[in-house]
């Protein structure tokens, strides 16, 4: 099973296409250099030309909400600990 993994893993990720022939195989766009932005930190976006983005729109808006969720759970997290602090010094 790993063997069969590992052989998909290497085909997928040795026949990539550069950023060109992405945008005009893979998505039937010109490619144009001097408008084209590569892709960046965040918001996350890799561009063929000035019309047309690479990356979908629902992405940027899902990492700002796992990052609200986690930053919630961690402060749920630290009011938990610190009520059940007061709890075990009040027994």
């Amino acid at each position: 099973m790993f063997g069969v993994f590992w052989y998909m893993a290497a085909v997928l990720f040795t026949f990539n296409y550069d950023v060109s022939e992405t945008c005009t195989l893979s998505h039937d766009q010109t490619y144009d250099p001097e408008t084209a932005e590569l892709s960046s930190s965040f918001p996350f976006k890799n561009t063929c030309n000035s019309d047309f983005d690479m990356m979908p729109t629902f992405v940027n808006p899902t990492f700002v909400a796992l990052g609200a969720l986690a930053l919630l759970s961690l402060a749920s997290l630290i009011g938990a600990a610190v009520h059940r602090n007061k709890v075990l010094t009040r027994s």
